[in-house]
């Protein structure tokens, strides 16, 4: 999701570990995860409300297209005489 991996991590927990202390570090991991959570949901469901929306977009458009469309029929163009 982030792009992050291993060290980055490892740096960022070693960091919040200094900021916070091992007292508050794991409140905080769990409010963390419970946000994480909650953005996820959110997302599913725009996600879903998306789809459906699509979904009903194409169904009312006409199922049979014409492959080609039609040509105009050629004007003849004025003689003079």
């Amino acid at each position: 999701m982030f792009n992050v991996g291993g060290p980055e991590i490892v740096v960022i927990l070693v960091v919040a570990l200094l900021i916070l202390g091992p007292d508050q570090l794991p409140k905080a991991m769990r409010t963390v995860g419970n946000v994480m959570e909650q953005v996820r949901r959110v997302s599913g469901g725009f996600q879903a409300e998306i789809k459906k929306a699509m979904d009903a977009a194409t169904a009312e458009e006409p199922a049979a297209k014409p492959a080609t469309e039609p040509r105009p029929e050629p004007q003849s163009e004025p003689t003079s005489a």
